[in-house]
């Protein structure tokens, strides 16, 4: 599970992995919170998420980026939508190539729009360009596949401030 503040600090997002969605409590004493992606049980379809984990905002565009812990990638939701487009990975299947994931867990989007990925089973950070419809990633951090206490070897969570 993940938790996001916007902006503002009213709206408070949470990633609950367990129920397989994303839901969006307006207002930080809120008694309900509202489903804003997944929700339709675990799953590698458009209308679904599965174990989603990472989450980052993009609050001028309205869109959610989303890590899909179990299903080997990230998302892309624009809030109100029912379905989400994959961006990164194949849905349901992991892998250790650059243009796929194994057990994302965390997300930054920098303000470009790039993505930067904790490929957490693969030990690496990856970043996937914008510009190139992220399609290839790039290994910033880490040996791919290849767990270690060096600090050249051992990648499991991204923090940027």
């Amino acid at each position: 599970m993940n938790i996001l503040i916007d902006s503002t600090g009213t709206n408070l997002y949470v990633s609950d992995s367990i129920n397989y969605r994303v839901t969006k409590w307006a207002g930080l004493n809120s008694s309900f919170g509202i489903v804003i992606a997944g929700g339709n049980g675990i799953g590698n379809s458009a209308r679904m998420t599965n174990v989603p984990w990472g989450l980052s905002l993009n609050e001028s565009s309205n869109t959610m980026f989303i890590i899909n812990y179990g299903g080997h990638t990230i998302q892309k939701w624009h809030l109100g939508d029912q379905n989400g487009t994959f961006l990164v990975g194949t849905p349901g299947i992991s892998g250790s190539n650059a243009s796929q994931l194994y057990n994302p867990s965390q997300i930054i989007v920098d303000s470009f729009g790039n993505l930067y990925v904790s490929d957490t089973s693969n030990h690496r950070i990856q970043m996937f360009h914008k510009s190139n419809s992220y399609g290839t990633g790039i290994t910033i951090a880490g040996v791919t596949g290849s767990a270690g206490s060096t600090s050249q070897r051992h990648v499991m969570v991204l923090f940027i401030c």
